[in-house]
């Protein structure tokens, strides 16, 4: 069981907020416009609470929980509930009067260490539709503390919802871009025409960070089919036998020069166009490679299950041919690179 006191911190979106501090982990219990959210959380799930009041001490419920559970218990301090006014009215604060025998609870000072930055989101790209999964590819601007990340989407801008990669144990690393898939069989609802998206960093000091800003993606819609146009059929042209025959001189086929297929050089570099994956369930996975100045680099993909070839083209990935691709993730069989062109 964990006990945390919360003192009020100002108001946030026009509603109070408190700030809450162990000595490990900073927590926000703050009004997102929607509900009430608890930011920090360093476990399984979100907590959240739908309760449109100023006292939100009950209705918390833990969200996109996936093994922890959770009972929340808030109680009200001897302190009033601040009303938030619209307009702040400037005003001489008076000096509190000390109740002998007990001491004012100073509020903590937040150290870094106990910070965690908000990341930027600042593009995503609809790539493809396979097998009626979505992928994405995010662009992102990460902090130095940054241990992973994990994102939402929406499909209406106000319900909120994660595939996949909805904790910090399951997050897709700190290197930008990085390409997401959302599938329905990950129990994952696919938007009609618009899609938004969020992200929330996780830090090395066991922090999350807030929710960056949204970014709304309109993937294109299928074109449609032709309909074949109608040919008419020709009218019966009579055939004419000619007088003569001619006896078409015979030309000399010029023998056909057969282009080799690029084979890899060692010690060169190409970019990788695709590469062909084998996995015995579907999961993002971080893979290794060695770029152009022999220096371990690593990148996120989601590899379906199965054999297949994933297009990353566009993640402009420079690798030294003739070392391996390599994978910690368990499912993660067999990795093989699809070069395109040369680069250093």
């Amino acid at each position: 069981m964990i006990n945390v006191s919360f003192l009020y911190n100002g108001t946030i979106n026009g509603y109070p907020s408190w700030l809450g501090f162990d000595g490990a982990t900073q927590l926000n219990i703050v009004w997102n416009g929607t509900y009430w959210e608890m930011l920090g959380w360093p476990y399984d799930g979100e907590p959240r609470n739908y309760t449109n009041t100023l006292d939100p001490t009950t209705g918390w419920e833990l969200f996109n929980n996936t093994t922890l559970t959770a009972t929340f218990n808030i109680t009200l301090g001897v302190c009033p509930i601040p009303s938030p006014s619209p307009t702040a009215t400037p005003s001489k604060t008076p000096t509190p009067s000390v109740t002998p025998g007990i001491s004012p609870t100073p509020t903590p000072s937040i150290t870094p260490s106990q910070v965690c930055n908000t990341s930027s989101l600042f593009e995503v790209t609809f790539s493809q539709r396979k097998n009626n999964n979505y992928i994405f590819n995010l662009f992102f601007t990460s902090n130095s503390n940054c241990s992973g990340m994990i994102y939402e989407y929406s499909c209406d801008n106000i319900t909120w919802e994660t595939c996949i990669y909805n904790s910090c144990v399951n997050s897709f690393g700190c290197q930008s871009p990085v390409q997401i898939s959302v599938e329905p069989l990950s129990d994952c609802t696919i938007c009609g025409t618009s899609w938004y998206f969020r992200i929330k960093q996780c830090c090395t000091n066991g922090l999350q960070s807030n929710y960056s800003n949204v970014i709304q993606v309109l993937p294109p819609s299928p074109s449609p089919s032709r309909t074949p146009s109608v040919t008419r059929t020709p009218s019966v042209t009579p055939s004419i036998t000619p007088t003569k025959s001619i006896t078409p001189s015979i030309t000399a086929t010029p023998s056909v020069t057969v282009t080799p297929s690029i084979s890899p050089t060692p010690g060169l570099c190409r970019y990788i166009t695709s590469i062909e994956s084998s996995t015995s369930i579907g999961s993002f996975a971080k893979i290794i490679y060695t770029n152009c100045a022999g220096v371990l680099k690593q990148f996120g993909v989601y590899l379906p299950t199965g054999t297949n070839i994933i297009d990353v083209s566009t993640l402009n990935i420079c690798m030294r041919v003739g070392t391996p691709l390599t994978s910690e993730t368990v499912s993660v069989l067999s990795l093989q690179p699809i070069f395109g062109a040369y680069c250093s």
